[in-house]
């Protein structure tokens, strides 16, 4: 039993490892949640709602999508009028997507992460675990049988082809005339 729990990792040190672990993520997790308690916006930002930096391609402001090169100039007030068009329609369009689509597109990949974390928590990882366990067994007994069937054949080849020598010589030119 002990050389079992030695084989799958299952030590002292280890064990010691993954409690020390787990108390890591729970005094983490506890420091969130009192975070999140505190916190009256519900850890919410409404002023940078990008902190991490998720979307910064998708900074589309006028001088990023449209730009006049010297030399072709249009008229200052199309340029003007093109600038707060290009700037109302993006803005309220986003608004009213966001209003209509916002919920539940949210709801959606709220649930699709869900599903997603639950599928690795409850299957994935579990018949991963499986899986290994056995191939492990599966790979012991493909061990023996290579061992024991095509280990001694090809040690008999490898011996019998072992003795055969090669020897290259180099004829030089007027030896070659010669023989032709």
């Amino acid at each position: 039993m002990q050389n079992m729990q030695t084989k799958m990792g299952c030590t002292s040190e280890n064990m010691s490892k993954m409690k020390s672990k787990k108390e890591e993520q729970k005094a983490k997790m506890k420091a969130q949640k009192q975070a999140l308690q505190d916190d009256p916006n519900n850890g919410l930002e409404f002023e940078d709602r990008d902190i991490q930096g998720l979307h910064d391609d998708l900074k589309v402001n006028f001088a990023d999508v449209i730009a006049e090169p010297d030399g072709v100039h249009s008229f200052s007030t199309i340029w003007g009028t093109s600038y707060k068009s290009y700037s109302v329609a993006k803005f309220w369009s986003y608004r009213i997507l966001t209003a209509f689509l916002g919920i539940p597109f949210a709801l959606f990949w709220g649930l699709y992460f869900a599903v997603l974390a639950f599928m690795n928590v409850w299957c994935i990882v579990p018949f991963v675990k499986c899986f290994t366990i056995q191939m492990k067994f599966v790979s012991e007994i493909w061990s023996k049988l290579i061992n024991t069937f095509l280990d001694p054949f090809f040690t008999s080849i490898g011996k019998v082809f072992a003795n055969i020598q090669m020897t290259i010589t180099m004829l030089k030119a007027d030896e070659k005339a010669s023989q032709n």
